[in-house]
């Protein structure tokens, strides 16, 4: 329910700050919007599958993306803290928060807000253990660039982990760039924001499910508040993804997660589409909107 609350808070948010879109270019109401409701159910399905703090964390992480398309940026590292403290993999919508802090010119002061929130927290709890039954934790694949390298033969496979992190930290740092000077819309920053978290889970291996439903979630958001055929086909390819890696387990098919690696890929480069022809950071004042 935690999620689904978020959801609809979220969607919320972007609905209210639609409303400055002349009536024209809105769609109306069609069989791409009626699809939405099932995709959701499909979302909280797959919730169901993670255990309870992931569902915590996603839920907090939803209302963080949500606090910053607002511009209520103090909300936001509240946010963003507190999912933290619940799971570290929330950490996965950082590179969208720095880019929001500095396209907005938030005091630098207030940037530690979720770091004094994760240290009072962790200060005051104990971490549970990984695994209190002593038994190996199964990494579940993902649909992520490493099941694909996965199906490669054995002659040709490489150790990727470290060519990986370098990749993810160069993308991460270029995606930044790019947002904090890009010309974006309500809509175009929050495709960034969906964006956000499958930089990392889409390069590194053992990246958990839940970032993958994050992003798909921030997706479904957009298609429920601008239902065109864009939006819609990019929710639906990642939840086609997330389900492919999740019939890949239960089959115990590798391609299968391959293949959803290659959906998610896909709708990467969609929500990409905002910050692909971005000016350069000399660009500052010019080139920044509203947002």
């Amino acid at each position: 329910m935690s999620i689904l609350a978020a959801f609809v808070h979220l969607t919320r948010v972007l609905t209210a700050r639609e409303r400055t879109v002349p009536p024209a270019h809105r769609a109306a109401p069609s069989a791409l919007f009626l699809s939405i409701p099932g995709m959701l159910a499909a979302y909280l399905t797959a919730a169901g599958w993670l255990d309870g703090a992931d569902v915590v964390s996603v839920a907090m992480g939803l209302m963080a993306l949500a606090a910053g398309v607002d511009r209520r940026h103090r909300a936001m590292l509240v946010w963003l803290g507190l999912a933290v403290v619940v799971k570290p993999d929330a950490l996965v919508i950082a590179p969208f928060v720095l880019a929001l802090l500095i396209r907005q010119r938030v005091p630098i002061r207030e940037w530690p807000i979720s770091v004094v929130i994760w240290l009072a927290a962790r200060s005051i709890t104990v971490a549970p253990s990984a695994d209190p039954s002593g038994h190996p934790i199964r990494a579940l694949p993902t649909p992520n660039l490493s099941a694909i390298v996965d199906l490669l033969p054995p002659q040709a496979a490489v150790p990727l982990t470290a060519m990986a992190m370098v990749a993810a930290i160069g993308l991460a740092s270029a995606y930044i760039a790019r947002t904090t000077v890009a010309a974006l819309s309500t809509r175009s920053l929050t495709e960034c924001a969906a964006l956000s978290p499958l930089i990392v889970a889409e390069l590194l291996p053992g990246t958990p499910r839940s970032a993958f439903l994050l992003a798909g979630l921030v997706a479904l958001a957009i298609a429920a508040a601008w239902p065109d055929r864009r939006s819609t086909a990019t929710a639906a390819v990642l939840l086609a993804g997330s389900a492919l890696s999740g019939a890949s387990t239960a089959l115990d098919q590798p391609a299968l997660a391959a293949l959803g690696a290659i959906c998610v890929l896909s709708a990467a480069i969609a929500l990409a589409r905002p910050l692909r022809d971005a000016p350069a950071n000399d660009n500052w004042y010019a080139a920044r909107l509203p947002a």
